[in-house]
């Protein structure tokens, strides 16, 4: 099914699911029960990696496709399912009612992975790259410095920064466990790593959960929804984008995924009638991070 799909859209369309998603992860959080506290959240976190694993596991094991575990991808898993996504849910309850602030600084993601591709996987900086990655770094950087301006607190800052560097790790091992079997094979192995090792934690948060367990109920839908779309399907195009293109090109075109969620968000309020201003300094830097993101789409047609 990949295959028919052209190599060029392979990242686009992890950005787009991502994007997709992002509305999902709001509205679970949003939705959590006061009453189960961080259990509630490792509890959202568990749903999603199943959800997501369950979901890869249908297709894996009812087509018969090969699927091997490595080292690399065991930690790809880990840092990227269970670390950067519970830090980033960490942050955004951390700072209450502005979960937008903290989903600023995940977007420093670039500037973390795209060096380390540079210097561990020695992946060249080519002519497109040249020009779409100081596109990439101001837009992250008016992000950055307009997050950090007023009474921002020390540890939804730490958070969502931790949620940075967990991802941009996560990102370099998925490229170095790279087999060779499908895409579709390695994300399984990878998310399957990262729903056993959110299973880990079972004995931490399955007590508050059973003691507050009639506060289960439909805001863990959002979560499951998120591990399906997220978790699964986008994630396989981008591991295809990844043996296909390498890190840096990858994270480059798919570094508009956030401005393209706040759209989807913007747009999903006003047709629910809630209040929704998006700052200025957004869309100047939307506009630098999906310049980046075209142009590098271009080099690739």
């Amino acid at each position: 099914m990949l295959e028919q799909i052209p190599s060029y859209l392979l990242p686009v369309f992890s950005a787009l699911l991502w994007a997709l998603s992002a509305p999902l992860i709001n509205q679970g959080v949003r939705g959590l029960p006061a009453a189960m506290g961080r259990s509630g959240i490792l509890l959202g976190l568990f749903v999603s990696c199943w959800s997501g694993a369950l979901c890869l596991s249908a297709f894996v094991w009812l087509n018969g496709i090969p699927f091997a575990f490595n080292g690399a991808l065991f930690l790809a898993g880990i840092l990227t399912f269970p670390l950067a996504t519970a830090t980033y849910y960490l942050a955004s309850i951390s700072f209450k009612n502005h979960t937008e602030i903290a989903s600023q600084f995940a977007k420093s993601k670039p500037l973390i992975t795209l060096p380390i591709a540079y210097l561990l996987l020695g992946e060249p900086v080519e002519q497109g790259l040249w020009l779409s990655i100081p596109l990439i770094v101001v837009g992250v950087g008016i992000f950055l410095v307009q997050s950090m301006r007023g009474d921002t607190a020390l540890k939804p800052v730490v958070f969502g920064l931790l949620a940075a560097v967990f991802w941009a790790l996560g990102e370099i091992f998925m490229k170095l466990g790279l087999t060779e079997n499908s895409p579709l094979a390695d994300t399984y192995a990878a998310l399957l790593s990262g729903a056993l090792g959110i299973s880990c934690y079972l004995p931490f948060f399955l007590g508050p959960v059973i003691q507050q367990r009639s506060a289960i109920g439909t805001w863990l839908w959002p979560f499951c929804a998120h591990g399906i779309i997220s978790f699964g399907f986008a994630y396989v195009f981008f591991f295809s984008s990844l043996a296909e293109y390498g890190v840096m090109k990858t994270v480059v075109i798919n570094s508009f995924w956030p401005v393209l969620a706040l759209v989807i968000t913007a747009l999903i309020n006003r047709l629910r009638r809630l209040p929704n201003e998006v700052p200025v300094y957004v869309w100047w830097a939307g506009l630098f991070l999906c310049s980046g993101s075209a142009l590098q789409f271009v080099y690739l047609l």
